[in-house]
């Protein structure tokens, strides 16, 4: 890329990045933008129905492990309560215990129609560049 355009954030789209110049979303848009989408789609849709059906059975995992944990934690609710009499007030759970940041090992999931919208996209950008 030449260097009268400009350098993007190496953090684009994360807080952390801070937010875009007018330059900055130009250049993205016209030029890194439409270089890297399609690869993006490559990479993460080779069919809709096989990327379909590894995001349903990810999610099926997940909620059966929950399942599971929840499962083992009555058990041990339940056994305790059989043993003795605690002296003290149960603890709430600590934020740690929550698995809600699973979200990485779950597909990505593109809809169908998203490449032929890009093209749409760049063709309006090009129209109002010119």
């Amino acid at each position: 890329m030449p260097s009268y355009l400009g350098r993007l954030p190496a953090l684009v789209g994360e807080p952390a990045g801070g937010s875009l110049t007018a330059d900055q979303w130009l250049v993205l848009a016209t030029i890194v933008a439409p270089i890297l989408v399609p690869k993006i789609w490559d990479q993460f849709m080779s069919s809709p129905e096989l990327a379909q059906s590894q995001r349903a059975s990810a999610i099926q995992a997940r909620l059966n492990k929950k399942k599971k944990a929840t499962e083992k934690k009555k058990k041990k609710v339940s056994s305790k309560k059989k043993g003795s009499v605690p002296l003290l007030a149960p603890q709430p759970p600590l934020a740690s215990d929550n698995d809600d940041d699973g979200d990485e090992d779950l597909p990505s999931c593109l809809h169908p129609d998203d490449p032929v919208n890009f093209m749409k996209l760049c063709l309006a950008l090009q129209l109002l560049l010119q």
